[in-house]
């Protein structure tokens, strides 16, 4: 039995070890940590001889892999879909195999995730490489979509394979009949039972085992995947004895809950709301797995300090008639459409759109107050109030819509010179990062980086971009620049750089002039460029470093535009460019910041109105019209601004994907 476990073991590693590697995760390093892992899960499986021991191993989780790592959610949660999903291609496999392996094994007794060469194990085994360090960060949430496609065939061969192995060496399956009836079950049921499906009334009120689902309905979107969690915690901690409630008791049972909770409702619109854990004991399991991914996803929209405070009181106000819709129709919030998600969606873009210290004395705050206020009052089973609600602050959000637009649609034209002048610069910026590719002396560079610049750009955006003579000129003095202060080593070629000079001189003299360079500044340009070219005629390298007090860097600051009253730019200095951020790469029209402008104090929100170029400039407004601002791509990425983007589309869903990243109520 022994030599057979051991040939188990390794053919399972050498199946994960060739799913890496038909990823392109060859390294030798990678692969001796995929079979090392897989080796540890396969051992320690092996050495469970119940459900028991199992379930004692996984405590109260519902997957071993959130047991071994809760902090990490993202990667929990991708590697429990990826579970499952294996799980599902290999249905028809691993049955039998996990009867055999009982019998290998002397369980008496076993769970399906115990399997040692299982979809659990090899979960496992791939948290073991993630965490091991020798992939690279960014590869590790992708990792098992990434390979899935492999491991679904490449498991489906293994399982065939070690099931012929184990029948030719003469074991025989553990006896369904005797498991389940002497030995207390192996614990398998076919995928399709693992997970209670609707009942025919659609409204989830059965008993374990047989009540509803609401998430059945809900799994698109992240609040209908809190809510599977949050009720498959719930079940595996319930007894599976439990008796089934009679449905004509359970009916007069929520009845009640809708009278309760429509007298707490009204109750609330004049006094602080209450909570719903008075519930929990009447409830069935998928209705408080509703209400408890409600409940964490208000309360993460509570603690949002994005959210004013009246904006964040109001939502706890809506706590109970959210909660009472979704009880009345399990599928109240998962249609996007629907008159409940459209109310929360509106109500959360107008308070988004609100600065963070926003009184209740703002229209807005107090449009906001009132439409909750006649919610708690008026909703009763008709969800018809959440859909005249929404309407309302639709209104309020068109009008304010319009005013941005009509403020900024002066502007446009404004947008796309700026726009202009931004990819003008970048062009610049590139040629010149090429230019000072190598090592240079720092007065070069930084007349390169801080002054130069400006000549391409100007020649680029007025004179015919980069295949224009003047452009190449530039180039070439600039090339010829970099070139003069290297040392020469022999007479030749310092006669050739003294012969030169006063040419290259006059045509760096030529592009500062052009561009309105002050005479003193490139004067002591000129001067340490001198330094530099005596050491090259005496065969040194080292130079002294320009002046700072004359080249230092342009900060940050904020321009109004002279013609155009109401307008104005975030200047910013030509050589500040690198790669945005995934976040900023994405941002469009409609999109809100949150950003800090320069020598200004506190934050500002601003909505994206137009975006033109590349890289991106953006024209935004104020919520109120009476400010309009372009703004370069390259401010946001600086750490002064304290950008971010606010949330867009899906809001509710985007909090209760915060709950689910958090683990909030899972253990």
């Amino acid at each position: 039995m022994d030599a057979l476990l051991e040939q188990c073991r390794t053919r399972f590693a050498d199946t994960l070890a060739a799913a890496l590697a038909e990823c392109g995760l060859r390294l030798p390093a990678v692969q001796e940590v995929i079979r090392r892992e897989a080796a540890s899960a396969f051992r320690e499986l092996a050495g469970l001889h119940s459900k028991e021991e199992y379930q004692r191993l996984r405590s109260v989780t519902a997957s071993r892999i959130s047991l071994v790592h809760p902090e990490d959610m993202d990667l929990t949660v991708a590697l429990i879909n990826l579970s499952h999903a294996l799980g599902d291609a290999c249905e028809r496999e691993l049955p039998r195999l996990h009867l055999l392996f009982m019998r290998l094994l002397g369980q008496d007794s076993s769970v399906l995730d115990q399997l040692p060469v299982g979809p659990d194990a090899v979960c496992v085994a791939l948290r073991g490489v993630c965490d091991s360090g020798e992939i690279a960060p960014e590869l590790r949430l992708e990792l098992p979509d990434l390979v899935r496609p492999y491991l679904s065939v490449l498991l489906r061969e293994l399982y065939s394979g070690l099931t012929e192995t184990l029948q030719a060496a003469g074991v025989e399956p553990v006896s369904l009949l005797r498991s389940g009836q002497e030995a207390g079950g192996s614990g398998y049921q076919p995928l399709q039972e693992r997970v209670p499906l609707a009942s025919g009334d659609g409204k989830g009120y059965g008993g374990p085992g047989s009540e509803s689902l609401n998430i059945g309905r809900t799994l698109d979107g992240p609040l209908g995947q809190l809510q599977e969690r949050l009720l498959r915690n719930r079940q595996s901690g319930a007894a599976a004895s439990a008796p089934t409630l009679d449905p004509a008791l359970l009916a007069a049972i929520m009845e009640r809950v809708f009278i309760w909770l429509t007298e707490r409702q009204q109750a609330a619109a004049d006094a602080a709301p209450g909570s719903l854990a008075e519930l929990q004991a009447l409830l069935p399991a998928a209705s408080n797995a509703t209400l408890d991914a409600i409940n964490l996803s208000f309360d993460v929209l509570c603690a949002d300090a994005r959210l004013c405070p009246p904006v964040r009181a109001s939502l706890a106000r809506l706590r109970l008639p959210v909660a009472k819709a979704a009880l009345i129709e399990g599928e109240v919030l998962g249609q996007a459409d629907g008159v409940v998600s459209r109310f929360l969606e509106a109500l959360l873009r107008l308070g988004y759109a609100l600065a963070p210290d926003a009184a209740a004395a703002d229209p807005l705050c107090s449009a906001i107050d009132a439409a909750v206020l006649r919610i708690q009052r008026e909703f009763e089973r008709d969800p018809a109030v959440f859909a005249r609600e929404a309407a309302l602050l639709g209104e309020h959000e068109a009008a304010l819509l319009a005013r941005q637009a009509e403020a900024c649609a002066a502007f446009q034209p404004a947008l796309q010179q700026e726009a202009q002048r931004e990819h003008s610069r970048n062009r610049a910026a590139r040629a010149v990062r090429a230019l000072c590719a190598g090592d240079l002396p720092r007065p070069v560079r930084v007349f390169l980086e801080r002054l130069w610049v400006r000549v391409l750009a100007a020649i680029h955006q007025h004179g015919g971009g980069e295949k224009s003579p003047a452009w190449l000129r530039a180039l070439r003095t600039a090339n010829q620049l970099v070139e003069s202060v290297q040392p020469r080593s022999d007479t030749a070629s310092r006669d050739a750089l003294l012969a030169g000079l006063p040419g290259l001189l006059a045509e760096l003299r030529a592009g500062l002039d052009a561009i309105g360079t002050p005479e003193a500044l490139r004067e002591r340009a000129f001067q340490s460029f001198a330094s530099l070219h005596a050491l090259a005629m005496q065969g040194r390298e080292s130079g002294p470093s320009l002046g700072d007090d004359i080249l230092k860097a342009t900060p940050p600051r904020l321009e109004a535009a002279s013609q155009l009253p109401g307008l104005q730019w975030v200047r910013l200095a030509p050589e500040t460019d690198s790669p945005p951020p995934e976040w900023i790469a994405q941002l469009a029209a409609d999109h809100w910041l949150d950003l800090c402008l320069p020598g200004e104090a506190g934050s500002l929100r601003l909505r994206i109105c137009a975006c033109e170029g590349s890289p991106r400039m953006y024209l935004a407004c104020t919520l109120d019209a009476t400010r309009c601002l372009v703004i370069p791509q390259r401010w946001l990425q600086q750490a002064e601004a304290r950008a971010q983007a606010l949330p867009a589309g899906a809001l509710f869903e985007q909090a209760a994907e915060t709950a689910l990243r958090a683990g909030a109520g899972y253990h």
